[in-house]
């Protein structure tokens, strides 16, 4: 008997794409887009796209440029497939050559959240304490690569992209419903489709979706939809006042989000590149 066994799992990684050659640059900008949310991005799995400074390879130092990488605390899990002299650094190096397709993606997951299942729907809530516990600490974020790894199998994860509810596209497969709030340090995962929490999301708890994500209340913690990469996955809830927001990996900070639509009924989507807040109301109007 083996004592290993290889499988092969999709996650989503963060794509690092290099643009100019000057070094400096390169690891003041990374240290200063990590250092606004450095928990976040922790031990985030990193894969860099040198192909657009393939033509100056010669002043490209593919070493420091790691050491650059992994100082901001992140691992580089190799890089973007290329040819030529990149490519034969990288294996002098012993990093590794990553086939990639689509865009980048942002970290999203770092441990094994709560994988539901559809069943979940309709689990009874557990019922109260006589006094309420005190409020849990905020939880670590986690990386991409162990949420794939806590989907139930490899199957369920690659049937993801064409069943989580891209729209116009049929009806979302296997939908989950949360039937009470979302305390701040839970985790919830829908791997195959919508999750819909029935009530508000606690400011620390952190919800994942193949899908979409629905709230039928305040959403204080993260909301992570799309997470397999699903760009057609939308974000609704009922008041929006965010720590995270995440569509197939382009996210959103709390200080990037504009007052406006803080404490309202909103949608979140992906228009080309870029998360977009919209008013519910919007929404109901373009629809009469």
């Amino acid at each position: 008997m083996s004592s290993i066994e290889l499988k092969g799992r999709f996650a989503p990684l963060t794509v690092i794409r290099v643009l100019v050659t000057d070094l400096r640059a390169v690891e003041h900008d990374l240290a200063a887009a990590t250092g606004k949310a450095p928990g976040y991005f922790r031990n985030a799995p990193v894969v860099l796209d040198l192909s657009p400074v393939e033509s100056a390879a010669e002043a490209v130092d593919l070493a420091e440029l790691a050491r650059a990488v992994r100082a901001c605390g992140l691992a580089l899990v190799g890089v973007q497939r290329s040819s030529g002299l990149l490519a034969a650094r990288a294996e002098e190096l012993g990093i590794g050559i990553v086939s990639l397709e689509g865009r980048a993606r942002a970290p999203q997951l770092q441990a094994a959240p709560e994988v539901l299942e559809p069943a979940a729907a309709v689990a009874t809530p557990p019922p109260a304490a006589a006094s309420p516990p005190p409020p849990a600490a905020p939880p670590a974020p986690v990386t991409a690569a162990e949420a794939a790894t806590a989907a139930k199998d490899a199957g369920a994860m690659d049937a993801t992209a064409k069943d989580a509810g891209v729209e116009g596209h049929g009806e979302v497969a296997e939908s989950v419903i949360v039937p009470h709030p979302a305390r701040s340090g839970q985790r919830l995962y829908a791997a195959r489709g919508d999750l819909i929490v029935l009530g508000a999301v606690s400011s620390g708890a952190e919800l994942i979706a193949a899908g979409n994500i629905h709230v039928y209340g305040p959403l204080r913690g993260r909301a992570i939809a799309g997470a397999m990469g699903n760009e057609g996955a939308r974000i609704f809830c009922q008041g929006f006042d965010a720590e995270l927001i995440s569509i197939a990996g382009s996210y959103m900070l709390s200080e990037d989000f504009q007052g406006e639509h803080i404490g309202k009924a909103v949608q979140v989507f992906l228009h080309g590149e870029k998360l977009t807040i919209e008013p519910l109301s919007a929404l109901l109007a373009a629809k009469k």
